[in-house]
């Protein structure tokens, strides 16, 4: 459930893939618009008016630590008098490959990590899907922007976010609260 009184938040959406990046995939890429649904279908499906939100960045990167890096800290600092976006949905680039380096480039840039997070979420998505508990991701802060770091799969990607996003939300009023 949402928390109470309700909540407000920004959203950025990072696409990590190299063949996403070089334009390779027919489709374009489709991990980053399942994030969008699933969230906007989640929240729909929380049926409360009082949880809104914004997608205030979108963008698609190559499999490169240096360029996840850059755009997690442009997106979660508050610069140029303008504000940090409340939660960063990476997705792509957390599983076995040696290219998968997600995990790492956030975990670099980190204040603090947020382990329990992927350890709940991973717990109750492994019940539907025993391969979800394969990914590497990570959660945690930059300042009092959350980040979260989401499979590649479009498929596991609206597995995660109904149920994840209900607890980000509780965090991000949290922190909101905290300002």
């Amino acid at each position: 459930a949402p928390p109470k009184g309700g909540v407000s938040f920004s959203i950025g959406i990072l696409t990590v893939s190299d063949r996403a990046f070089a334009n390779q995939y027919e489709t374009g890429d489709l991990s980053g618009p399942a994030v969008e649904e699933s969230v906007k279908s989640t929240i729909q499906s929380m049926n409360d008016s009082s949880v809104d939100y914004n997608i205030a960045h979108k963008a698609i990167v190559p499999d490169d630590i240096g360029e996840i890096q850059t755009l997690l800290k442009q997106w979660s600092s508050q610069n140029d008098g303008g504000s940090s976006v409340d939660v960063i949905f990476t997705t792509g680039g957390t599983g076995f490959a040696p290219r998968d380096v997600t995990p790492e480039a956030t975990l670099d840039v980190l204040d603090r990590e947020c382990k329990g997070l992927m350890a709940y979420v991973m717990t109750e998505c492994s019940l539907q899907q025993p391969l979800a508990s394969l990914s590497r991701g990570t959660a945690g802060l930059i300042g009092r922007s959350m980040i979260v770091n989401l499979p590649g799969n479009p498929k596991g990607v609206g597995e995660i976010i109904p149920v994840l996003l209900p607890i980000v939300l509780h965090a991000v009023k949290d922190l909101q609260q905290k300002q």
